[in-house]
């Protein structure tokens, strides 16, 4: 006679101000035993640019046995690279992955391919857990888009957000729960498995950032919320964004993002080679200069083609406190920005 189990599914959406405000869900959970495979309906939708495009999924277990003999849970023991995803009918993304963690048998992240900021992700997710997961065995599901971060840095000091009891390797201590009193961190996790680190836009001292983002200069960058690439000049990473405008005058308007800045020209050289600015070549130098341009003013408007032999500056100005006061007007023009 066929025996029914129970299937269980759970979830941890925990939301803050750096967080998306829209669950996460898992509906429609099944086990096939025969292969030790767990499949289940995930989906969440980002409500705004903050929103992360990836989520922690994780399994714990419970073995039957008898007719209705029911032992502890226990964590599930993940296959590495064994996990799928498929996206369902009507995803707005272009397709969903699965990453797992090196020596990480916890869990793995399932991640959408970030095409717009505000779309709704729809996969069905397949996970195998080890040979060794005891048969049968009821299962419950878990996903969380919330992993241990440090978010804020201070006089040597970190503020923790996530699951508690955290797992620190580093520097430094953990205080009170929620405060690690070193400047490194190495290493980040919680009860759920999930990796962490450094959140966006804080000062990593050489740490790990959290899984999504990446080290920018001193802080950790979410390169798809910032709608960004990056590339290295002279040894140092910059972020890049392209800025659209469409203005008739460029004179005392500000040229980037607060925060952001005009390359120089030879940044520019480096963005060029990079092959960056091909697409676009108009581009706001803070110094034009180094580009053997006639102008010899703190501000021009080069043409990209100008390295290669061919275009030119084609206008002055000055760049004073973030803002370009240029001389001519130019239309429809992207500007690219930069950080360190």
């Amino acid at each position: 006679m066929k025996k029914l189990f129970f299937l269980f599914t759970m979830l941890v959406s925990i939301a803050t101000s750096a967080q998306r405000t829209t669950p996460v869900t898992i509906v429609n959970t099944k086990v096939d035993y025969s292969t030790k495979v767990v499949t289940f309906d995930l989906s969440w939708k980002g409500s705004d640019a903050n929103h992360r495009d990836e989520v922690w999924v994780f399994v714990d277990i419970q073995p039957v046995t008898g007719a209705n003999t029911l032992g502890s849970w226990s964590p599930a023991t993940l296959v590495p690279n064994s996990t799928t995803v498929t996206a369902s009918s009507g995803n707005q993304y272009s397709s969903l992955t699965y990453t797992p963690v090196s020596n990480n048998t916890r869990g793995v992240w399932v991640e959408g391919a970030a095409t717009n900021t505000a779309s709704t992700f729809a996969a069905t997710v397949k996970v195998k857990l080890a040979p060794a997961t005891p048969d049968p065995f009821n299962a419950c599901v878990y996903v969380t888009d919330y992993p241990p971060q440090a978010v804020a840095y201070s006089g040597g000091t970190y503020t923790l957000k996530g699951t508690q009891p955290f797992t620190i390797t580093g520097n430094g201590t953990i205080q009170g729960g929620n405060k690690y009193a070193g400047s490194v961190i190495t290493s980040m996790t919680d009860p759920t498995g999930c990796p962490g680190g450094v959140g966006r836009d804080e000062v990593h001292n050489g740490g790990t950032c959290t899984s999504g983002l990446t080290a920018i200069g001193s802080y950790c960058r979410d390169l798809t919320a910032d709608e960004a690439t990056y590339t290295t000049c002279s040894g140092t990473r910059l972020e890049v964004k392209k800025k659209y405008s469409n203005n008739t005058s460029y004179n005392g308007n500000s040229s980037c993002p607060s925060g952001w800045r005009l390359p120089t020209g030879t940044e520019a050289k480096c963005l060029y080679s990079a092959g960056l600015l091909q697409a676009a070549p108009w581009i706001w130098l803070i110094d034009g200069s180094s580009l053997d341009c006639t102008c010899q003013e703190t501000a021009d408007l080069w043409y990209s083609l100008h390295i290669s032999g061919s275009g030119s500056c084609t206008g002055c100005g000055t760049y004073a406190n973030g803002k370009i006061y240029a001389v001519g007007a130019f239309n429809t023009m992207y500007n690219w920005c930069i950080r360190e």
